[in-house]
């Protein structure tokens, strides 16, 4: 050995066996320690990112996610209803029939149906205990003093329960097929007092405990306040209707004029956010759309949905609506899953460009570090390819050495990125299954087997084009050169 330190390492015994290049590279690679973990360690870990970034990215699910987002091909309402600062309260944000008119004249609409909005006051009679789980599902529980201020002013019956607001929808018969049925049949909302109970989901499509009280076979019982009178929360005084707009002390509403009627849960159901008001506060609960019709006495749409035949016919009415929202009726908006669509490849995108630049830096980096430690090493070791030559080594086979010392080094960053991801990966995957709900591991190894073929080729190349640079001197030349 001619050149490089021996870097602590104890003194071999003579080899038995017979030189073979293969022996000759594995001990060329092993004398500077320190180098050939850097090189391999660098090479590997731009193996691993980029494996993660692809498992990363496939992970994504886009049926879970439409499935949250896009409960159908189209949702058609007004502006203010997609507006997540905003809630459906007021007539004037009804979808009008005329609209729905024009949108169900185009070609191409398979199903179709509408989601009625609460635009008037509705009431339960709740017991305290289930209003309290309730604000504890939502992740509010209450202090004593925050009970007595919560309750504080709240119309009592006769049995103790309160009387506190809810949310309550319609639905036609196409909407309540998108709904998950916990308990019951939904068929049965075409019954006169038939109800479903509505419960909260997480973001894993999970049912949230206690956020609603009523189960299949309950009685609900609902009030339709048509008008309201206010009193003092001090003296008790009754106050002027006109007057409580510039009321400045504290004041209670008590249900004057109202109509109560008594309903049975037939179903327990979670509602996608989707098609739902798209705001919680108030326990929720769903009538068939021909009984909200009747019993509150309103027909607001809050939101008109379908479904179209095929992707050519989605396509025109994707067109059609956005012109239509645009140029003719500016009030009115859509949601579709080819713009939800486009949000995910867009999301999917961003992570897989991030991840792929990374990769590629690390990737050029370790790369560089492989070049130089390949050119490095022939410069310093020239003499020593002279000696050997000179003792009867051809070309032929210091190129085959050289080009076996490169595979050693690919070989072991290639074995040690496999070796990384088969033992990161489910970790990893777990932990951004917590992280995404729309994220579904997938095992993968595509990008390590492509790095294997890229450093094959790598490891094999590189050396022989720099022995072609380094290597012109004659042995004489080489011989003569001091160390």
């Amino acid at each position: 050995r001619y050149t490089e330190a021996d870097c602590g390492r104890k003194k071999a015994k003579a080899a038995k066996k017979p030189a073979s290049l293969g022996r000759m590279a594995w001990a060329n690679v092993g004398r500077n320690r320190k180098k050939t973990v850097l090189v391999v360690i660098s090479l590997s870990l731009a193996v691993v990112l980029l494996n993660l970034t692809v498992m990363f990215a496939n992970g994504f699910d886009m049926d879970l996610y439409l499935k949250h987002f896009c409960v159908s091909d189209f949702m058609f309402a007004n502006a203010d209803y997609f507006n997540v600062q905003k809630r459906f309260r007021f007539s004037d944000e009804a979808v009008e029939d005329s609209a729905m008119q024009t949108v169900l004249a185009q070609n191409g609409i398979k199903e179709s149906g509408c989601v009625y909005g609460q635009t008037t006051r509705i009431q339960e009679k709740i017991k305290k205990k289930d209003m309290l789980a309730y604000y504890s599902s939502l992740g509010f529980p209450m202090t004593k003093e925050e009970e007595e201020n919560n309750f504080y002013g709240m119309q009592q019956a006769d049995d103790g329960s309160y009387y506190d607001d809810i949310q309550l929808y319609g639905m036609d018969a196409f909407p309540l097929q998108k709904v998950k049925v916990l308990k019951g049949d939904v068929a049965s909302l075409d019954q006169e007092n038939a109800i479903a109970a509505v419960y909260m989901q997480d973001d894993y499509n999970k049912k949230v405990d206690h956020s609603n009280w009523a189960g299949v076979g309950d009685q609900v019982t609902l009030r339709y306040v048509n008008s309201w009178k206010y009193f003092d929360a001090k003296s008790g005084k009754e106050i002027p209707e006109d007057e409580v707009d510039d009321y400045e002390d504290a004041y209670v509403m008590k249900a004057d004029d109202y109509t109560q009627k008594t309903y049975t849960v037939v179903a327990e159901i979670l509602v996608p956010s989707a098609m739902s008001c798209r705001y919680y506060g108030s326990p929720q609960f769903v009538l068939g759309s021909d009984t909200f019709i009747k019993d509150t006495g309103t027909k607001d749409v809050m939101h008109m949905m379908f479904d179209m035949k095929n992707n050519q016919s989605a396509r025109a009415m994707e067109s059609f609506l956005k012109n239509y929202t645009e140029q003719v009726e500016p009030l009115y908006s859509y949601e579709s899953k080819f713009s939800y669509e486009k949000e995910f490849d867009s999301f999917r995108g961003m992570f897989l460009l991030l991840g792929g630049v990374l990769s590629g830096v690390i990737a050029v980096v370790g790369t560089l570090n492989f070049l130089n430690a390949i050119l490095t090493g022939m410069i310093a070791r020239r003499r020593e390819f002279a000696v050997l030559q000179s003792v009867g080594m051809t070309r032929r086979q210091l190129k085959r050495m050289l080009v076996y010392e490169g595979l050693l080094y690919t070989f072991a960053a290639v074995v040690i990125s496999l070796i990384l991801v088969v033992a990161s990966e489910p970790f990893m995957g777990k932990m951004i299954e917590k992280m995404f709900w729309f994220f579904r591991f997938q095992y993968t190894i595509g990008p390590v087997v492509l790095a294997a073929l890229i450093f094959t080729v790598i490891g094999a190349g590189v050396p022989l084009v720099v022995y072609c640079v380094v290597g012109n001197q004659t042995i004489v030349e080489r011989l003569r050169e001091t160390e």
